[in-house]
């Protein structure tokens, strides 16, 4: 698989985790998760 594809697979993922999560009020955290990666 390629790289590109491969990062955006996961950061998708990812993302889709953090919308499930409820935060309170942690824009932050959401924004800047993908960028561990």
């Amino acid at each position: 698989m390629d790289s590109l594809n491969l990062n955006k697979h996961i950061s998708g993922q990812f993302n889709a985790e953090l919308e499930s999560i409820p935060h309170a009020g942690d824009d932050h955290g959401r924004h800047g998760g993908a960028a561990a990666f």
